[in-house]
């Protein structure tokens, strides 16, 4: 048996550890390479919030009718909610409230 440790990298200054007995090099990289594609799988989910069926939706849905619900909203994680706000003061500085001829008035 031979004991390797592994580290992946997962950000800045930020890696998972871990530790295995292999008894080959080969099963040994094949470990490594796994763990990696777990980490990076686990990177890419979102943490709570819509998923991106939802997410699109719930954009399509602010600039067609310029409004969202509030469970929709609340249902965001908070990078969704941030990129949503950014959006929302976008539509107005582009299209202020007074010039808008459509149902985006309301906001």
């Amino acid at each position: 048996m031979i004991k390797t440790t592994y580290q992946v990298r997962t950000g800045d200054f930020e890696y998972i550890m871990a530790e295995r007995e292999v008894e080959t090099h080969e099963e040994a990289v094949d470990a490594f390479n796994s763990l990696k594609k777990a980490v990076a799988t686990r990177a890419n989910a979102p943490i709570g919030g819509l998923d991106d069926k939802e997410w699109r939706k719930a954009l399509d849905g602010y600039l067609t009718v310029g409004s969202c619900p509030s469970e929709i909203y609340e249902a965001m994680n908070d990078e969704q909610k941030n990129i949503f706000q950014e959006i929302k003061k976008s539509m107005k500085r582009i299209n202020p409230p007074e010039e808008r001829e459509h149902s985006l008035k309301r906001t």
